[in-house]
Formats: C-alpha cells, structure tokens, sequence
C-alpha cells in the first residue's frame, strides 16, 4: 500500500491510537477495502474486472479502480496485505468492505474459471428462464462468497479472536452485486451501511437479525443526509430516532462520518451525534432482553433477486439496471404491516 504523507516519520501514529483506544475500555475495528484498489488497478492491469466488451471500472469516467475476485494473483495480494494489518496493530475486529461484484466480469480469470468448472462460452446475455444464465448467476455468488470466506480466514488464522464483518448492505441490491446468504456465511456477524430511510431501516434490520450468525447485527448509516452531502447534519431527532430503531431491533447502530477532504473535523457534529446516542440508549436499556412478537412472516429470497419477466436482454445493458420487484411489493407489505412503536420523550 501506500503510506499516507501524514505518516511519514509518525509510522507507530495508528498502532499507538489503537493501543490508546484499548486502554481506555474501547473496542478497535479495522478497516479494509476489497475488490476496490485505485493504486493496484494502476499497477496492475491484468488484475481488472472487465465488462464483456473489454472495458473496466474507469472506462466511464468513474474514479474507482476495481479488481477480480477471480483473480489469483490478486487473491495473493489481498491475503498479504491482511496478514500485514494484522502483524502491525491490535485489533478486535476487522471489517472488510465492497465484497461484491461492481459488474458482470468478463475477464480472463472468470472465461478461464468458468471453462473449467462447467465448459464453454460464458452466456452474454440475461435471460432469466434460460439454464445457462441461470447457472452463471449461480456460479458468480458461489465465486463471491468463497473469495469472502478466504479473505476471512486468512484473518482467521493469524488473529483468530478477532471479528471478521464484510460489507452485507447488498443483501437488498439487485442480482448483479452477486450477494445472497454468501457474506452472511464468511460474516461473525451482519451489518451494512444504508440510505433508504427509516422505513428501508426496520426492514434491513430485520433481514440483519435473521441472518447474522452471531447478535448484535449492525446498522450502519450516515450523520449526513448521504455519502455525498457530507457536511450536511441530520436532525438530532432524526439521529436518535435512527440509533433507537437499531437498539429496538436487537442490533448495534454505528453513525458514519465522510470527514471532509480538507482533514477538518465538524466538532457541532460530534456534538450531534453524541446527544443523539444519549437519548436513544435510554431506548436499548428497555430492549436488552426483548424478544420479537409477531403475526405475520414476510418471504425474501436472496437467490431471486431479479425481475422474472423481464426478457432477454445484452449483459452490457441489463446490469446497469437494478430491479427486484419483489424487494418493493416486501417494501410495501411491511410498511403496511408494522405497527408503529412512539417512545415518549424520544
């Protein structure tokens, strides 16, 4: 990797924060991006996802370099850089991030994979009731979740008390993201960033509660409105009522900062945030033992994130459109169904 220049003659500046951090009683997770890497998708071109005409990532102007799953060298280059971060500083827990596909790939490490394991072409267009996509659609979430599961165990095997946590919010993206219960599985515990609103939240934690192998899940979503509004602040009401529905749900909230790229720090935000968490944890107080009542079972599967009816249709087209119209009638039936809980004084 590179070394921030910030860094540089302060290299013990993250160890020592993390060691300050534990010392203090407070939980250290760490962090790491898979699948996106800007300096090795320059470096190394051989490594990049490739849509079926050839192009990658940046070919349409965006700045996010993305590399293969499928790719062993990268493979390689991933367990290295874990076995690094977990030689360098003390951790609890390590969350690994973007584990999905960006796009159908096309490159030679999936050709040559796919040619392998079921022979032939791969299909090049999306045809639900055709056996052929229908398996590609298969393989590619098989493909994802034992990449999940190495990049687990290589945590594993060098710091195997600490959690491992990889990015589950595409449990509620469209089939091209490559994700049913496969993060779930390589996963200690559930949990995801999403911006959906309050509405999009009880569901999410729902689907989070019910898959995570071990509770608490996680909700994670921002202090802004979104990502990209990130000197925005959402209302402390709303903050609270953000970090309550998480804590009512079983779960663990986490509230994101996007510190802006000057490096200054908002400290009205923190402000915010912290009153927030105040009220809402007199809410987790009541729920630590409570249990889930109910009348109805809403059915999402995760294997049939698609639109049946829609027909054939090139892969270069149809993966830039995410439907699943059975995540919106879900959407609505739960809206519909929840029985809205008003906590006094929140």
């Amino acid at each position: 990797g590179v070394m921030h220049r910030a860094l540089r003659g302060r290299e013990d500046m993250l160890r020592r924060t993390a060691e300050l951090c534990r010392g203090a009683g407070m939980k250290v997770i760490g962090y790491y991006s898979l699948v996106y890497n800007n300096r090795e998708f320059e470096r190394h071109p051989e490594w990049r996802l490739r849509h079926l005409d050839g192009t990658d990532s940046r070919s349409d102007g965006s700045r996010y370099g993305c590399l293969c799953p499928n790719n062993e060298e990268y493979r390689a280059f991933v367990r290295a850089q874990l076995a690094e971060i977990c030689g360098y500083f003390p951790f609890d827990g390590l969350f690994l991030d973007m584990t999905f596909w960006p796009m159908v790939c096309y490159c030679g490490s999936c050709r040559a994979r796919w040619a392998r394991e079921v022979g032939g072409a791969m299909p090049d267009a999306v045809d639900w009731a055709d056996p052929k996509w229908l398996l590609f659609d298969l393989k590619r979430r098989e493909w994802l979740g034992e990449f999940a599961r190495m990049a687990t165990g290589a945590v594993k095997s060098l710091r195997p008390e600490a959690t491992v946590e990889h990015q589950y919010s595409t449990m509620m993206f469209y089939w091209r993201f490559g994700v049913d219960g496969n993060i779930a599985e390589a996963s200690d515990y559930c949990g995801g960033d999403l911006y959906g609103g309050l509405a999009e939240q009880s569901l999410a934690c729902k689907l989070y509660a019910a898959r995570t192998k071990n509770p608490p899940f996680e909700y994670m979503t921002t202090r802004a409105p979104g990502l990209g509004d990130h000197t925005a602040l959402k209302s402390e009401a709303l903050l609270a009522r953000t970090l309550a529905l998480t804590y009512m749900h079983g779960g663990a909230p986490l509230i994101i900062d996007a510190i802006d790229p000057a490096g200054t720090l908002d400290d009205s935000a923190y402000e915010a945030v912290g009153a927030a968490f105040e009220r809402a944890e007199k809410v987790a107080g009541h729920c630590k033992d409570a249990r889930y009542l109910q009348d109805v079972v809403l059915h999402f599967d995760l294997t049939r994130k698609y639109d049946p009816g829609a027909g054939p249709e090139g892969v270069l087209s149809a993966e830039r459109k995410g439907s699943v119209p059975a995540l919106g009638a879900l959407m609505g039936a739960a809206r519909d169904l929840t029985l809205a809980v008003f906590v006094e004084g929140l």
